[in-house]
């Protein structure tokens, strides 16, 4: 990892680490880290590391609101990490306090903290029913069901306060779904799988990925207002995953897996960065460079760098202008 294109690279954690989030103002860091049998959630902030979670259940995938004082993840209901019979629970911590907020025989799966820290929401899978699942949502102290289960939605994202995305299953593959003003509308409809979706805060400018003709991701934006959509990365034998976004979608990074050259089962994977129409890497050398998460403003990245030679040798690294 070197200083290219604009941004230069800071490592915050080294470890069996993972799940990169970063704040919305870009001041706060958390991640998932394995220490010993346990997995904790971590935070960087103000040059210091704090541990946020000590339980010793398994705590993964984070998620921190705009000026980091939420952060959510999923908890393993049971001791033992391969215990079939346990589940995922939703845990939020706030002002070095933490809460179940939801805690039933299903899984409610990856919470996700609005901007404002006012809501959270997540998928419930009813009765262990895997793809079938209900998204329900915690405000004023309530729980709601945003979707029926007939609905297959999972993994949702805010896109500011007040708009939601997600993916929604059918027949005919996957579809992003956008919930606004209480309405949920799909806004693509193609055959096939648009999956992972991030979005500009006003809702208006959502990002995806999808497998084009020849079966490589490829990178796509869709301005809601006008229904248009582009492809804004789309290389032969390149697949271009797992979108983040500024807040007003001027700046957009994804993982980068080029396989020109190398085979089908290995790749140069790198960060790659879309601004100003024009599409650059910002990583460079060995290792996977991957899930990346951006501030607001698209001035600081944080992704996962694992060592492929050793992957117990893994990082969390920040890029910064």
């Amino acid at each position: 990892m070197i200083n290219a294109n604009g941004f230069r690279p800071k490592v915050l954690a080294v470890g069996v680490v993972g799940a990169p989030q970063v704040s919305g103002d870009g001041k706060t860091v958390v991640w998932n880290q394995k220490v010993g049998d346990n997995v904790d959630i971590y935070r960087y902030r103000d040059g210091q590391i704090d541990r946020l979670s000590s339980d010793p259940r398994q705590d993964i995938h984070p998620t921190v609101n705009y000026d980091g004082s939420v952060v959510t993840w999923a908890r393993w209901s049971t001791l033992d990490p391969n215990d079939k019979t346990g589940n995922f629970d939703a845990i939020a911590w706030k002002e070095g306090h933490e809460q179940t907020v939801a805690a039933t025989p299903a899984n409610e799966s990856d919470p996700q903290i609005s901007p404002d820290g006012s809501k959270i929401v997540w998928s419930n899978d009813v009765n262990g029913g895997g793809y079938k699942s209900v998204l329900q949502c915690l405000e004023n102290g309530s729980v709601r069901d945003l979707t029926v289960e007939s609905d297959n939605a999972n993994f949702p994202v805010w896109a500011g306060n007040n708009s939601l995305l997600w993916r929604a299953f059918d027949e005919n593959g996957s579809d992003v779904v956008r919930y606004q003003d209480g309405q949920a509308q799909r806004i693509t409809s193609v055959p096939g799988h648009e999956v992972k979706p991030a979005g500009t805060n006003d809702g208006q400018t959502v990002f995806y990925q999808a497998a084009d003709e020849s079966n490589d991701d490829d990178l796509y934006r869709l301005d809601t207002r006008t229904g248009q959509t582009e492809r804004i990365a789309g290389l032969k034998k390149v697949d271009e995953d797992w979108p983040s976004v500024s807040s007003d979608g001027g700046v957009v990074a994804w993982t980068n897996f080029d396989r020109r050259g190398l085979g089908e089962i290995s790749a140069n994977t790198q960060i790659y960065v879309r601004e100003n129409g024009e599409n650059r890497q910002v990583t460079f050398g060995p290792g996977l460079h991957g899930q990346t998460s951006m501030s607001d403003d698209g001035n600081k990245i944080a992704f996962q760098w694992i060592n492929t030679a050793f992957i117990d040798n893994r990082a969390i690294v920040m890029l910064e202008r």
